[in-house]
């Protein structure tokens, strides 16, 4: 946790004692609340609105340097797209924590590894079926 904060600090040219880093009060991030706090840096807790704080990160004069902590997978998809936009940065990872979704994630992955990715081109034969136009008229 003190290696991100001294990255985050370095690119907004800051010390660490001065970003705040917002986490969702929630007993699950009590370590990471504790190592935040044991690095320097100042903690904003809330109560809900992950994905505005997310977005508020990337926006300045928000006060909000960081947000940290286990959120859901779907508002972590769209504080991606919206950081996106915004040209702010996210690093997160998929942790799936239940038999059933991680017997489907392998599934889903099993069949998308045999599909080809490559578009389509065309034969020879469709090709010389298409024919511009022989006059004017005809257009």
């Amino acid at each position: 946790m003190a290696e991100n904060l001294k990255g985050i600090a370095r690119k907004l040219s800051r010390d660490v004692a001065d970003l705040v880093v917002v986490v969702l009060d929630r007993p699950r991030h009590q370590k990471l609340i504790d190592e935040i706090r044991h690095a320097g840096a100042r903690i904003r807790l809330i109560s809900d609105g992950d994905l505005s704080a997310g977005i508020a990160a990337a926006v300045i004069g928000t006060g909000v340097h960081a947000v940290m902590g286990i959120g859901g997978a779907p508002e972590g998809v769209i504080t991606a797209a919206a950081m996106r936009c915004l040209n702010g940065e996210i690093l997160a990872r998929l942790v799936i924590n239940t038999l059933n979704w991680n017997s489907a994630l392998k599934r889903w992955a099993s069949r998308t590894r045999t599909r080809s990715t490559r578009p389509k081109t065309l034969r020879p034969e469709t090709t010389s079926s298409l024919r511009q136009p022989e006059s004017p008229t005809e257009r």
